[in-house]
């Protein structure tokens, strides 16, 4: 039984992860409930052999447990799981959120989530954990305008009656709380940041740069500006969480299973993409690389279109960024390349033309200085669906009925 909502985005991606795994298998005939009340009573009912679903009812959770129906969480929505779990790691989620912050050089923060969601809490954990390490305050929002599942009509609980209370939030940063990295705790409550904002009168991302979190391409392409995100294999989620249903069917498996899948990447877009440098030469400069950074951009085309001199140049590079013009433009050529790698098949000749390089040798010498790795291996990371490697938990979640493992990708695979 599928308790998963059929709608774009997570879940679509979850289901094709599953179907990934069961391709073939003619015993395996899914049935798909909605995670609401009356699951309740079709789970008692019908008595599936096995449940994949998002589980967010502490009822289902229960009943679940109740009849001992072997089930695997893909939802995180609910601190314990009545049966394995394969998700996101997302205290790593929120820690990357941070991490790409500190990159940028914000120096203000604050977090949005929901007050009754696990991985929501999870997620600012992992932000807070981070920027305390580093000496910065984190300010939380937490509000309830998610779906209510433990009401039998099922009716949402509409962002309508929380936009008040995002929008005085907002209102309390002033100038010198700016600019202000938001990091929410999934791309739908960033889409209701990013829309208070422009009520307010708020930059993004001048004034306020929003990140989300689970990638969700129409949400975050469609919103506006578009949206950054936290991105990590949603598919491999649902084809390890099948995986362990089938391991638990056969009884390979007879113990409770945690598996994690770290976040891979964060998808850069307009709501974050701000440069926090003074020197108005140096911003210029980077905005034409960042504009011209598929074509055959030279660093004397970078010069003459500052009005400045190469070497005034080259020493403020360095200044604010650590290194040189030409470094900055391979820089962004491989992050070019790297993008066309997470959303084409397109092959690396083609690849490496698209990014900008004059032939596939410069990119691979560019690619495994500027990674450490080849595009062929990172291009294996990607997408591999691939085994795990069991961890033991930290002395505070560890159980004798659990293991607690990581997803990895498999570099044999090929």
């Amino acid at each position: 039984m599928l308790l998963i909502r059929l709608k774009p985005g997570y879940s679509q991606r979850i289901l094709t992860g599953i179907r990934q795994y069961a391709v073939g298998f003619d015993h395996w005939i899914w049935q798909g409930v909605s995670p609401e009340l009356k699951a309740v009573q079709v789970i008692k009912s019908r008595r599936p052999d096995g449940i994949i679903g998002a589980i967010r009812m502490p009822q289902i959770a229960q009943v679940i447990a109740r009849l001992n129906i072997p089930s695997v969480d893909v939802g995180g929505f609910l601190p314990h799981a009545p049966g394995g779990r394969v998700g996101a790691d997302d205290i790593k989620v929120g820690a990357a959120a941070a991490k790409y912050f500190l990159k940028k050089g914000y120096q203000h923060f604050a977090f949005v989530g929901t007050g009754n969601l696990f991985f929501s809490d999870q997620r600012h954990e992992g932000f807070v954990s981070v920027l305390r390490a580093q000496g910065h305050a984190v300010d939380s929002l937490f509000v309830n305008a998610f779906h209510d599942f433990s009401s039998s009509q099922n009716q949402p609980v509409e962002w309508t009656g929380e936009i008040p209370k995002l929008r005085s939030w907002l209102k309390r940063f002033d100038r010198r709380q700016r600019p202000l990295a938001i990091f929410c705790s999934h791309d739908e409550y960033a889409l209701a940041v990013l829309s208070t904002c422009r009520v307010l009168n708020l930059h993004v991302p001048n004034d306020i740069a929003v990140l989300g979190a689970d990638d969700n391409e129409l949400v975050c392409t469609l919103a506006n500006p578009p949206l950054s995100s936290v991105r990590y294999n949603v598919e491999l989620i649902g084809y390890q969480a099948a995986k362990l249903l089938d391991q638990m069917l056969s009884g390979q498996v007879k113990t409770r299973h945690l598996l994690t899948v770290p976040p891979t990447a964060i998808t850069v877009r307009e709501s974050t993409d701000r440069l926090l440098i003074s020197d108005a030469d140096v911003v210029s400069a980077i905005r034409i690389i960042r504009s011209h950074s598929n074509g055959r951009l030279r660093v004397t085309d970078i010069v003459n279109a500052t009005g400045t001199s190469r070497r005034s140049l080259e020493i403020k590079f360095k200044k604010y960024l650590g290194h040189g013009i030409h470094q900055e433009i391979l820089r962004w050529r491989v992050e070019l390349a790297k993008k066309l790698m997470r959303e084409t098949d397109l092959p690396l000749k083609a690849i490496s033309s698209r990014a900008g390089f004059m032939d596939r040798n410069r990119m691979l010498l560019a690619f495994q200085a500027m990674t450490g790795m080849s595009p062929g291996i990172f291009r294996h990371q990607l997408g591999q669906v691939s085994s795990y490697t069991t961890h033991l938990a930290s002395p505070r979640e560890a159980s004798p009925d659990t293991v607690y493992a990581t997803v990895v990708e498999n570099p044999e695979r090929r």
